[in-house]
């Protein structure tokens, strides 16, 4: 009797502990075809060569996202972006690492920029029809590779709360790439 009032103690605190692992409910997934841009007129935020780096950014609106208000937003070098609270730049594209954290993950992997790169925001448009745009551009796949591979925009729409990815084809990647995107 003792464990089963034990278990049910667990399943309880369980059920009502703080964050849980959820899918992001209410978004649509699909495929079009856009072309890359390079950001001509953005604000630099990450400079060129660099790996494991992160900055927050105003979004310029209010931008909500699982079900949540956000202001602020961190880039990191690597490929992914955060809605809450970025401890490190971790190159693992590991979900545990960000246990219940709001993000956005347009090609996470160990990404550094090039000796030519850089990652650079840029916000246009007019209330309520803005758009934040994060421009990653000439990113090194693989942090030690010798070459650029990709680069890569991600759009947030505001009013819509839209979050687009779209990528440069390039060459494939080089060295231990692999990457998480969503």
């Amino acid at each position: 009797m003792k464990y089963i009032g034990r278990l049910l103690i667990l399943v309880i605190w369980i059920s009502f502990s703080g964050k849980a692992f959820t899918q992001v409910q209410g978004y649509d997934f699909s495929w079009s075809n856009s072309s890359y841009s390079h950001l001509t007129s953005g604000t630099e935020i990450i400079g060129s060569d660099l790996d494991n780096e992160y900055v927050t950014i105003p979004i310029g609106f209010t931008f909500t996202f699982n079900e949540h208000q956000w202001n602020d937003i961190t880039v990191t070098s690597n490929g992914v972006i955060v809605f809450d609270t970025y401890y490190d730049a971790l190159p693992d594209n590991t979900f545990q690492w960000f246990y219940g954290t709001c993000m956005v993950a347009p090609l996470w992997d160990n990404l550094a920029t090039s000796p030519a790169g850089s990652v650079s925001y840029e916000l246009t448009g007019t209330a309520p029809n803005q758009v934040l745009t994060v421009d990653f551009n000439q990113m090194r796949w693989d942090a030690t590779s010798t070459t650029f591979n990709r680069s890569f925009l991600v759009r947030f729409y505001e009013t819509t709360n839209v979050i687009e990815f779209v990528y440069n084809i390039a060459n494939a990647p080089q060295g231990n790439a692999g990457a998480s995107i969503g």
